[in-house]
């Protein structure tokens, strides 16, 4: 039993010497594969990680063109409708405080409560 944990404290010692970082061992994988083959995924990652940084620009400039058009585009709507509706409000309150408060129910039956008067025809004798 002592002969096995002595070879694993040897073990874990020589592992405590042959500290490396991931860097380290990248590059030492790296250097299994060809040339050739090392040369052309480095190639495709710069082309890739160029496609990137060029789709992001030019997105950027996209969303900057369409949102800035849209603002300049629509704001006048906006403010002509905001304008519009408080013309209407006030127009309102200018009828309310002439007529009354109840001149906006001008297309309604007012006396609703009240019976209409008969027709002499549909009268019924006494």
């Amino acid at each position: 039993m002592s002969g096995t944990s002595s070879k694993l404290l040897e073990i874990e010692e020589d592992d405590s010497l042959l500290e490396e970082t991931y860097y380290e061992r990248f590059v030492g994988l790296s250097e299994m594969f060809p040339e050739k083959l090392r040369n052309g995924v480095c190639g495709a990652l710069s082309l890739s990680q160029q496609g990137v940084k060029s789709l992001v620009g030019t997105s950027r400039t996209l969303l900057w063109i369409v949102f800035s058009s849209a603002i300049i585009g629509l704001m006048p709507y906006n403010l002509e409708a905001t304008r519009q509706e408080m013309v209407d409000a006030q127009k309102a309150q200018e009828k309310s405080i002439l007529l009354g408060p109840n001149a906006g129910m001008t297309g309604q039956n007012m006396t609703a409560d009240v019976p209409m008067p008969m027709l002499p025809s549909q009268q019924t004798p006494r």
